[in-house]
């Protein structure tokens, strides 16, 4: 699996569990990280040391750090349930 495959690929559970972490105590943090085949970015997001959600597919480190300030609280927040 390549590419945006592999940041649509998640359940929705995890997706819900990321989600929910904005209504808790626990903040998710938030890592930009490259894709061991080196086909791009994609944000890692973890709550209490536990990898939970991949998010976005990025051409590069500062795309992905931007995306973490500009847009990610409004992408949990909408993606909320």
């Amino acid at each position: 699996m390549t590419g945006p495959a592999r940041a649509t690929a998640t359940t929705g559970r995890i997706l819900e569990q990321i989600c929910n972490m904005a209504q808790t105590d626990s903040k998710p943090q938030l890592t930009a990280r490259e894709y061991k085949d080196g086909s791009g970015w994609y944000v890692e997001a973890t709550v209490d040391g536990e990898t939970a959600k991949n998010v976005g597919d990025f051409a590069s480190d500062s795309e992905a750090k931007d995306w973490i300030v500009r847009k990610s609280t409004a992408y949990f927040k909408a993606h909320q349930t």
